[in-house]
């Protein structure tokens, strides 16, 4: 079956007697679109879901200096009710116990730095909630330069994002 006809995830019901587990299973609900989407569109725009306690929330489409862009949005996370961020984009990756992941691990160098070779695309989606939780599905992405399908490889789970995006709460 191609990627792009299965069927499109459905949204999770929100509960409001539970909002820590609304907004995990929305988050999970979030990554199941996004690579929905990306494989039906074989790209991704980068955007931001702010979710208040309701269920409800904005779309922020990422664009302009990163830096200015999280400091905006962290004013905007403590003026207001939101509880809950997800954050979706292509990125860079590099995958491996060698010299390289060291490197990049002590903040030598970034995965932006690397040569072709040593890196490859993914697909990352990241949640952060206002309690503390913070998680991200990293997902390889795979072109066929031939016939420019793509792909995505086993992803990966990982919790307490760091970088320009994370601790957006703290």
């Amino acid at each position: 079956m191609k990627p792009n006809l299965q069927p499109e995830p459905a949204e999770p019901k929100w509960d409001n007697d539970n909002i820590s587990d609304s907004f995990s299973r929305y988050a999970e609900f979030l990554h199941e679109k996004a690579k929905w989407m990306f494989l039906k569109d074989k790209t991704h725009v980068e955007l931001i879901f702010a979710i208040q306690p309701s269920g409800t929330g904005n779309i922020i489409l990422v664009q302009g200096d990163r830096d200015a862009f999280v400091a905006n949005l962290k004013q905007m996370i403590q003026n207001s009710d939101i509880i809950g961020i997800v954050h979706i984009c292509e990125s860079w990756m590099h995958s491996g116990d060698d010299h390289i992941t060291k490197q990049i691990m002590w903040g030598e160098m970034r995965v932006s730095d690397l040569k072709p070779e040593h890196r490859t695309e993914a697909l990352v989606v990241s949640a952060q909630s206002k309690g503390g939780k913070s998680f991200a599905w990293i997902d390889p992405i795979i072109r066929n330069t031939k016939t420019g399908e793509v792909s995505l490889g086993e992803g990966t789970t990982l919790e307490n994002v760091e970088g320009r995006f994370g601790k957006l709460f703290g």
